[in-house]
């Protein structure tokens, strides 16, 4: 049981490969990022604890760099049958997005500082304390008072996209400074 399990995830895996393939995918922008074989098991106190089968699940994950190859590609992952398919985006230069907006944010604190300083009558000096603050769950920020700012145009939209709308990429960063009051 567990070999056809197995036997089966990878011939759909090799077929996946073969899709991507057909859209110019380089086998350097194919790779495995979960595998599982695992009994499925019948729990009921009457028959006793059992193997019912076995599940096989394979991850493979297609970086497609040339979105107008996107419909063909999930039309024929439609057409073979394949039950899933995540789509997740990202540009390919994240890290200089990431400074541009690393930038942004503590110019926007400095900023930020000169207004509240002014407002009393005071001037910022130099800063002693800079952090950058890390989100640790997606969509959450974190509790503190910082200064954020969005990288605008992360990502470039494409009219040949088919029925998605990519627009842009979010790239956000927060950072918290500390400046001396003169």
């Amino acid at each position: 049981m567990a070999q056809a399990a197995k036997e089966k995830t990878d011939l759909q895996g090799k077929r996946l490969i073969q899709l991507g393939r057909a859209v110019s995918i380089e086998p350097k922008d194919v790779s495995s990022s979960f595998v599982l074989l695992q009994p499925i098991r019948n729990y009921k106190k009457a028959e006793g604890r059992s193997i019912l089968y076995f599940q096989a699940v394979q991850r493979i994950v297609l970086t497609l760099h040339d979105f107008s190859k996107y419909q063909t590609l999930m039309d024929s992952l439609a057409q073979d049958g394949f039950a899933e398919a995540l789509i997740e985006y990202g540009v390919s230069d994240m890290p200089g997005y990431r400074k541009k907006a690393r930038s942004g944010a503590i110019l926007a604190a400095q900023e930020k500082a000169k207004l509240l300083a002014e407002t009393i009558g005071q001037k910022i000096g130099k800063a002693y304390n800079i952090k950058e603050t890390v989100q640790t769950t997606a969509g959450m920020r974190p509790n503190v008072v910082s200064n954020a700012f969005l990288a605008e145009n992360a990502g470039e939209g494409d009219e040949e996209s088919g029925p998605l709308a990519v627009g842009n990429i979010p790239v956000k960063v927060s950072v918290e400074a500390s400046f001396l009051l003169e």
